[in-house]
């Protein structure tokens, strides 16, 4: 990564889950926002500029897919921000609904944290 840090919003309605990937992703250097939902990711993007959001696809009231389509008929500059979907529940359906909502990539939550961390940087990258 470059000098400045990059800012991750990590969206799950699974608190240990958001505790975790907060841990994993502050350890990795990233200034780290959190929303337990979609409706409240959607007021964070309205609030902040971030680099990456890694997206839960199941959510509770408006799932993953429909956050990413808002966020990307935005006319904000946050409509390009990098997505990244993950899921843990059936991943091969979920990662086609994900792509076709206009998230960038998706990981299996399965994977493991190397993975996940992996992706992140990745579509990070490909923004500098």
């Amino acid at each position: 990564m470059d000098q400045r840090a990059k800012t991750i919003l990590i969206v799950d309605d699974s608190e240990l889950v958001l505790r975790s990937m907060a841990e994993l992703f502050d350890l990795e250097g990233y200034f780290v926002h959190t929303a337990k939902d979609g409706q409240e990711a959607l007021k964070k993007m309205e609030e902040l500029t971030v680099d990456v959001i890694l997206l839960d696809c199941r959510l509770p009231g408006m799932e993953g897919p429909e956050v990413a389509e808002r966020i990307r008929g935005g006319t904000g500059p946050e409509k390009s921000t990098p997505i990244i979907g993950m899921s843990i529940d059936n991943p091969r359906r979920r990662e086609k609904e994900c792509l076709k909502a206009g998230m960038n990539r998706f990981v299996d939550k399965s994977s493991g944290p190397d993975k996940i961390i992996e992706e992140v940087n990745r579509a990070v990258s490909a923004i500098q």
